[in-house]
């Protein structure tokens, strides 16, 4: 927590510092810009929020989207920041875009965006938002990328791990949950539009033709969570039939390239990779990475899961739950004014915070801010 403290103790005089100007344009990705080389940049962050509606109940999330790009700017990143917008079909929502004053938080750090329509064919009730985040894998325009939760706030360097995909040899490479064998807040991955044509087909299979024994066409002879613990056969866990589920089934079954990385009491760093030599018909077992994956790790571990006191240094924070710290104000929480400092170390402070929290005097949580980091500050010099 103190190490926290110290990453979070910024000066509010420093809000108003200026960006520097991103790696490329920025602004609205058009579909004809899609998976277009040539814009000088080679990796970037993916982060997804929606659905987009007339109501904007997205607005939320968008602060969370601009604290991510800023933090990953403070922290030195050199990669494109994309921010996808999923969109339902409904005839309400189907145009809905963001207001100006949102475009303009957008391009102040340096990010692109793109508004998104569910893909595949067929829907059903109940369409799983995260099945949007398959348009990641439409962006060849970039050689690597990161996507990220929506609730998440990088605190370390995240850009080395950029180079995972090569190093382990994998087309996706991602972490187990405790209750499910992908856990799809952070994956790094190699943009392919083989990949995203054969993961629409799967997904629209999926749909034409249920299954809750077999929802991918596979069978399941085990998994490991993210203790190391062999988990029982069978499709029978969080999300195995939605988002999680079917990139889990596709990279470990179809594509037979995933790399699926632990932190366990007992395991310390491993690595179980799902590839063409042992065709993903075996669990595979946790081996020790190379040593300069396992460096890598030891500098910005990316899962959101870990083995208590070890000394992991975690790649970012993770709110779970329903309270965020952009759903109410909270000073008094060290993890939330971290989050408080990332969003505001760009532009009017005053003004953001009286727009994500309406009806709260902006004055007084900045005073209220500034009088909490005080206070942390205090305590970490103790």
């Amino acid at each position: 927590m103190l190490r926290l403290l110290a990453l979070a103790a910024c000066t509010l005089s420093s809000i108003d510092a200026r960006l520097d100007q991103p790696l490329v344009g920025v602004g609205e990705i058009s579909e004809d810009e899609v998976g277009v080389r040539g814009n000088g940049a080679r990796n970037a962050y993916f982060v997804m929020i929606g659905p987009m509606d007339t109501q904007r109940k997205y607005g939320r999330w968008l602060f969370s989207a601009l604290a991510i790009a800023n933090a990953l700017s403070r922290l030195g990143s050199e990669a494109d920041f994309v921010l996808l917008l999923a969109r339902y079909r409904e005839r309400q929502h189907a145009t809905v875009r963001l207001l100006a004053s949102e475009t303009q938080m957008l391009s102040r750090v340096g990010a692109r965006w793109r508004y998104l329509s569910a893909p595949g064919e067929r829907r059903i009730p109940g369409f799983h938002l995260g099945n949007y985040k398959l348009a990641v894998w439409q962006h060849t325009e970039y050689h690597f990328v990161q996507l990220l939760d929506a609730d998440v706030l990088p605190i370390r360097s995240m850009d080395p791990l950029f180079r995972l995909p090569s190093m382990v040899s994998s087309s996706a490479i991602s972490c187990p949950g405790r209750i499910a064998p992908l856990n799809a807040g952070w994956i790094a991955l190699v943009p392919s539009r083989d990949h995203y044509e054969a993961l629409v087909a799967l997904l629209d299979r999926y749909q034409t033709e249920p299954n809750d024994a077999l929802p991918w066409g596979r069978e399941l002879d085990g998994w490991y969570n993210s203790d190391g613990k062999v988990q029982p056969p069978g499709w029978d866990f969080f999300d195995a039939q939605g988002n999680q589920g079917h990139l889990y089934s596709y990279f470990r079954f179809d594509a037979r390239s995933l790399a699926i990385l632990f932190h366990a009491l007992h395991l310390d760093y491993r690595l179980t990779r799902y590839d063409r030599i042992n065709q993903g018909r075996t669990k595979g077992t946790p081996l020790p990475p190379p040593n300069d994956v396992a460096t890598l790790l030891s500098n910005a571990f990316p899962c959101p899961f870990s083995a208590r006191g070890r000394g992991v240094v975690h790649a970012y924070l993770h709110f779970t739950g329903q309270r965020k710290p952009w759903t109410k104000f909270s000073p008094d929480n060290a993890r939330d004014v971290h989050w408080y400092h990332a969003l505001l170390a760009h532009g009017n402070a005053s003004a953001m915070l009286g727009a994500l929290f309406p009806g709260e005097d902006p004055h007084h949580m900045l005073a209220s801010l500034k009088e909490a980091t005080r206070r942390l500050k205090h305590r970490r010099r103790r």
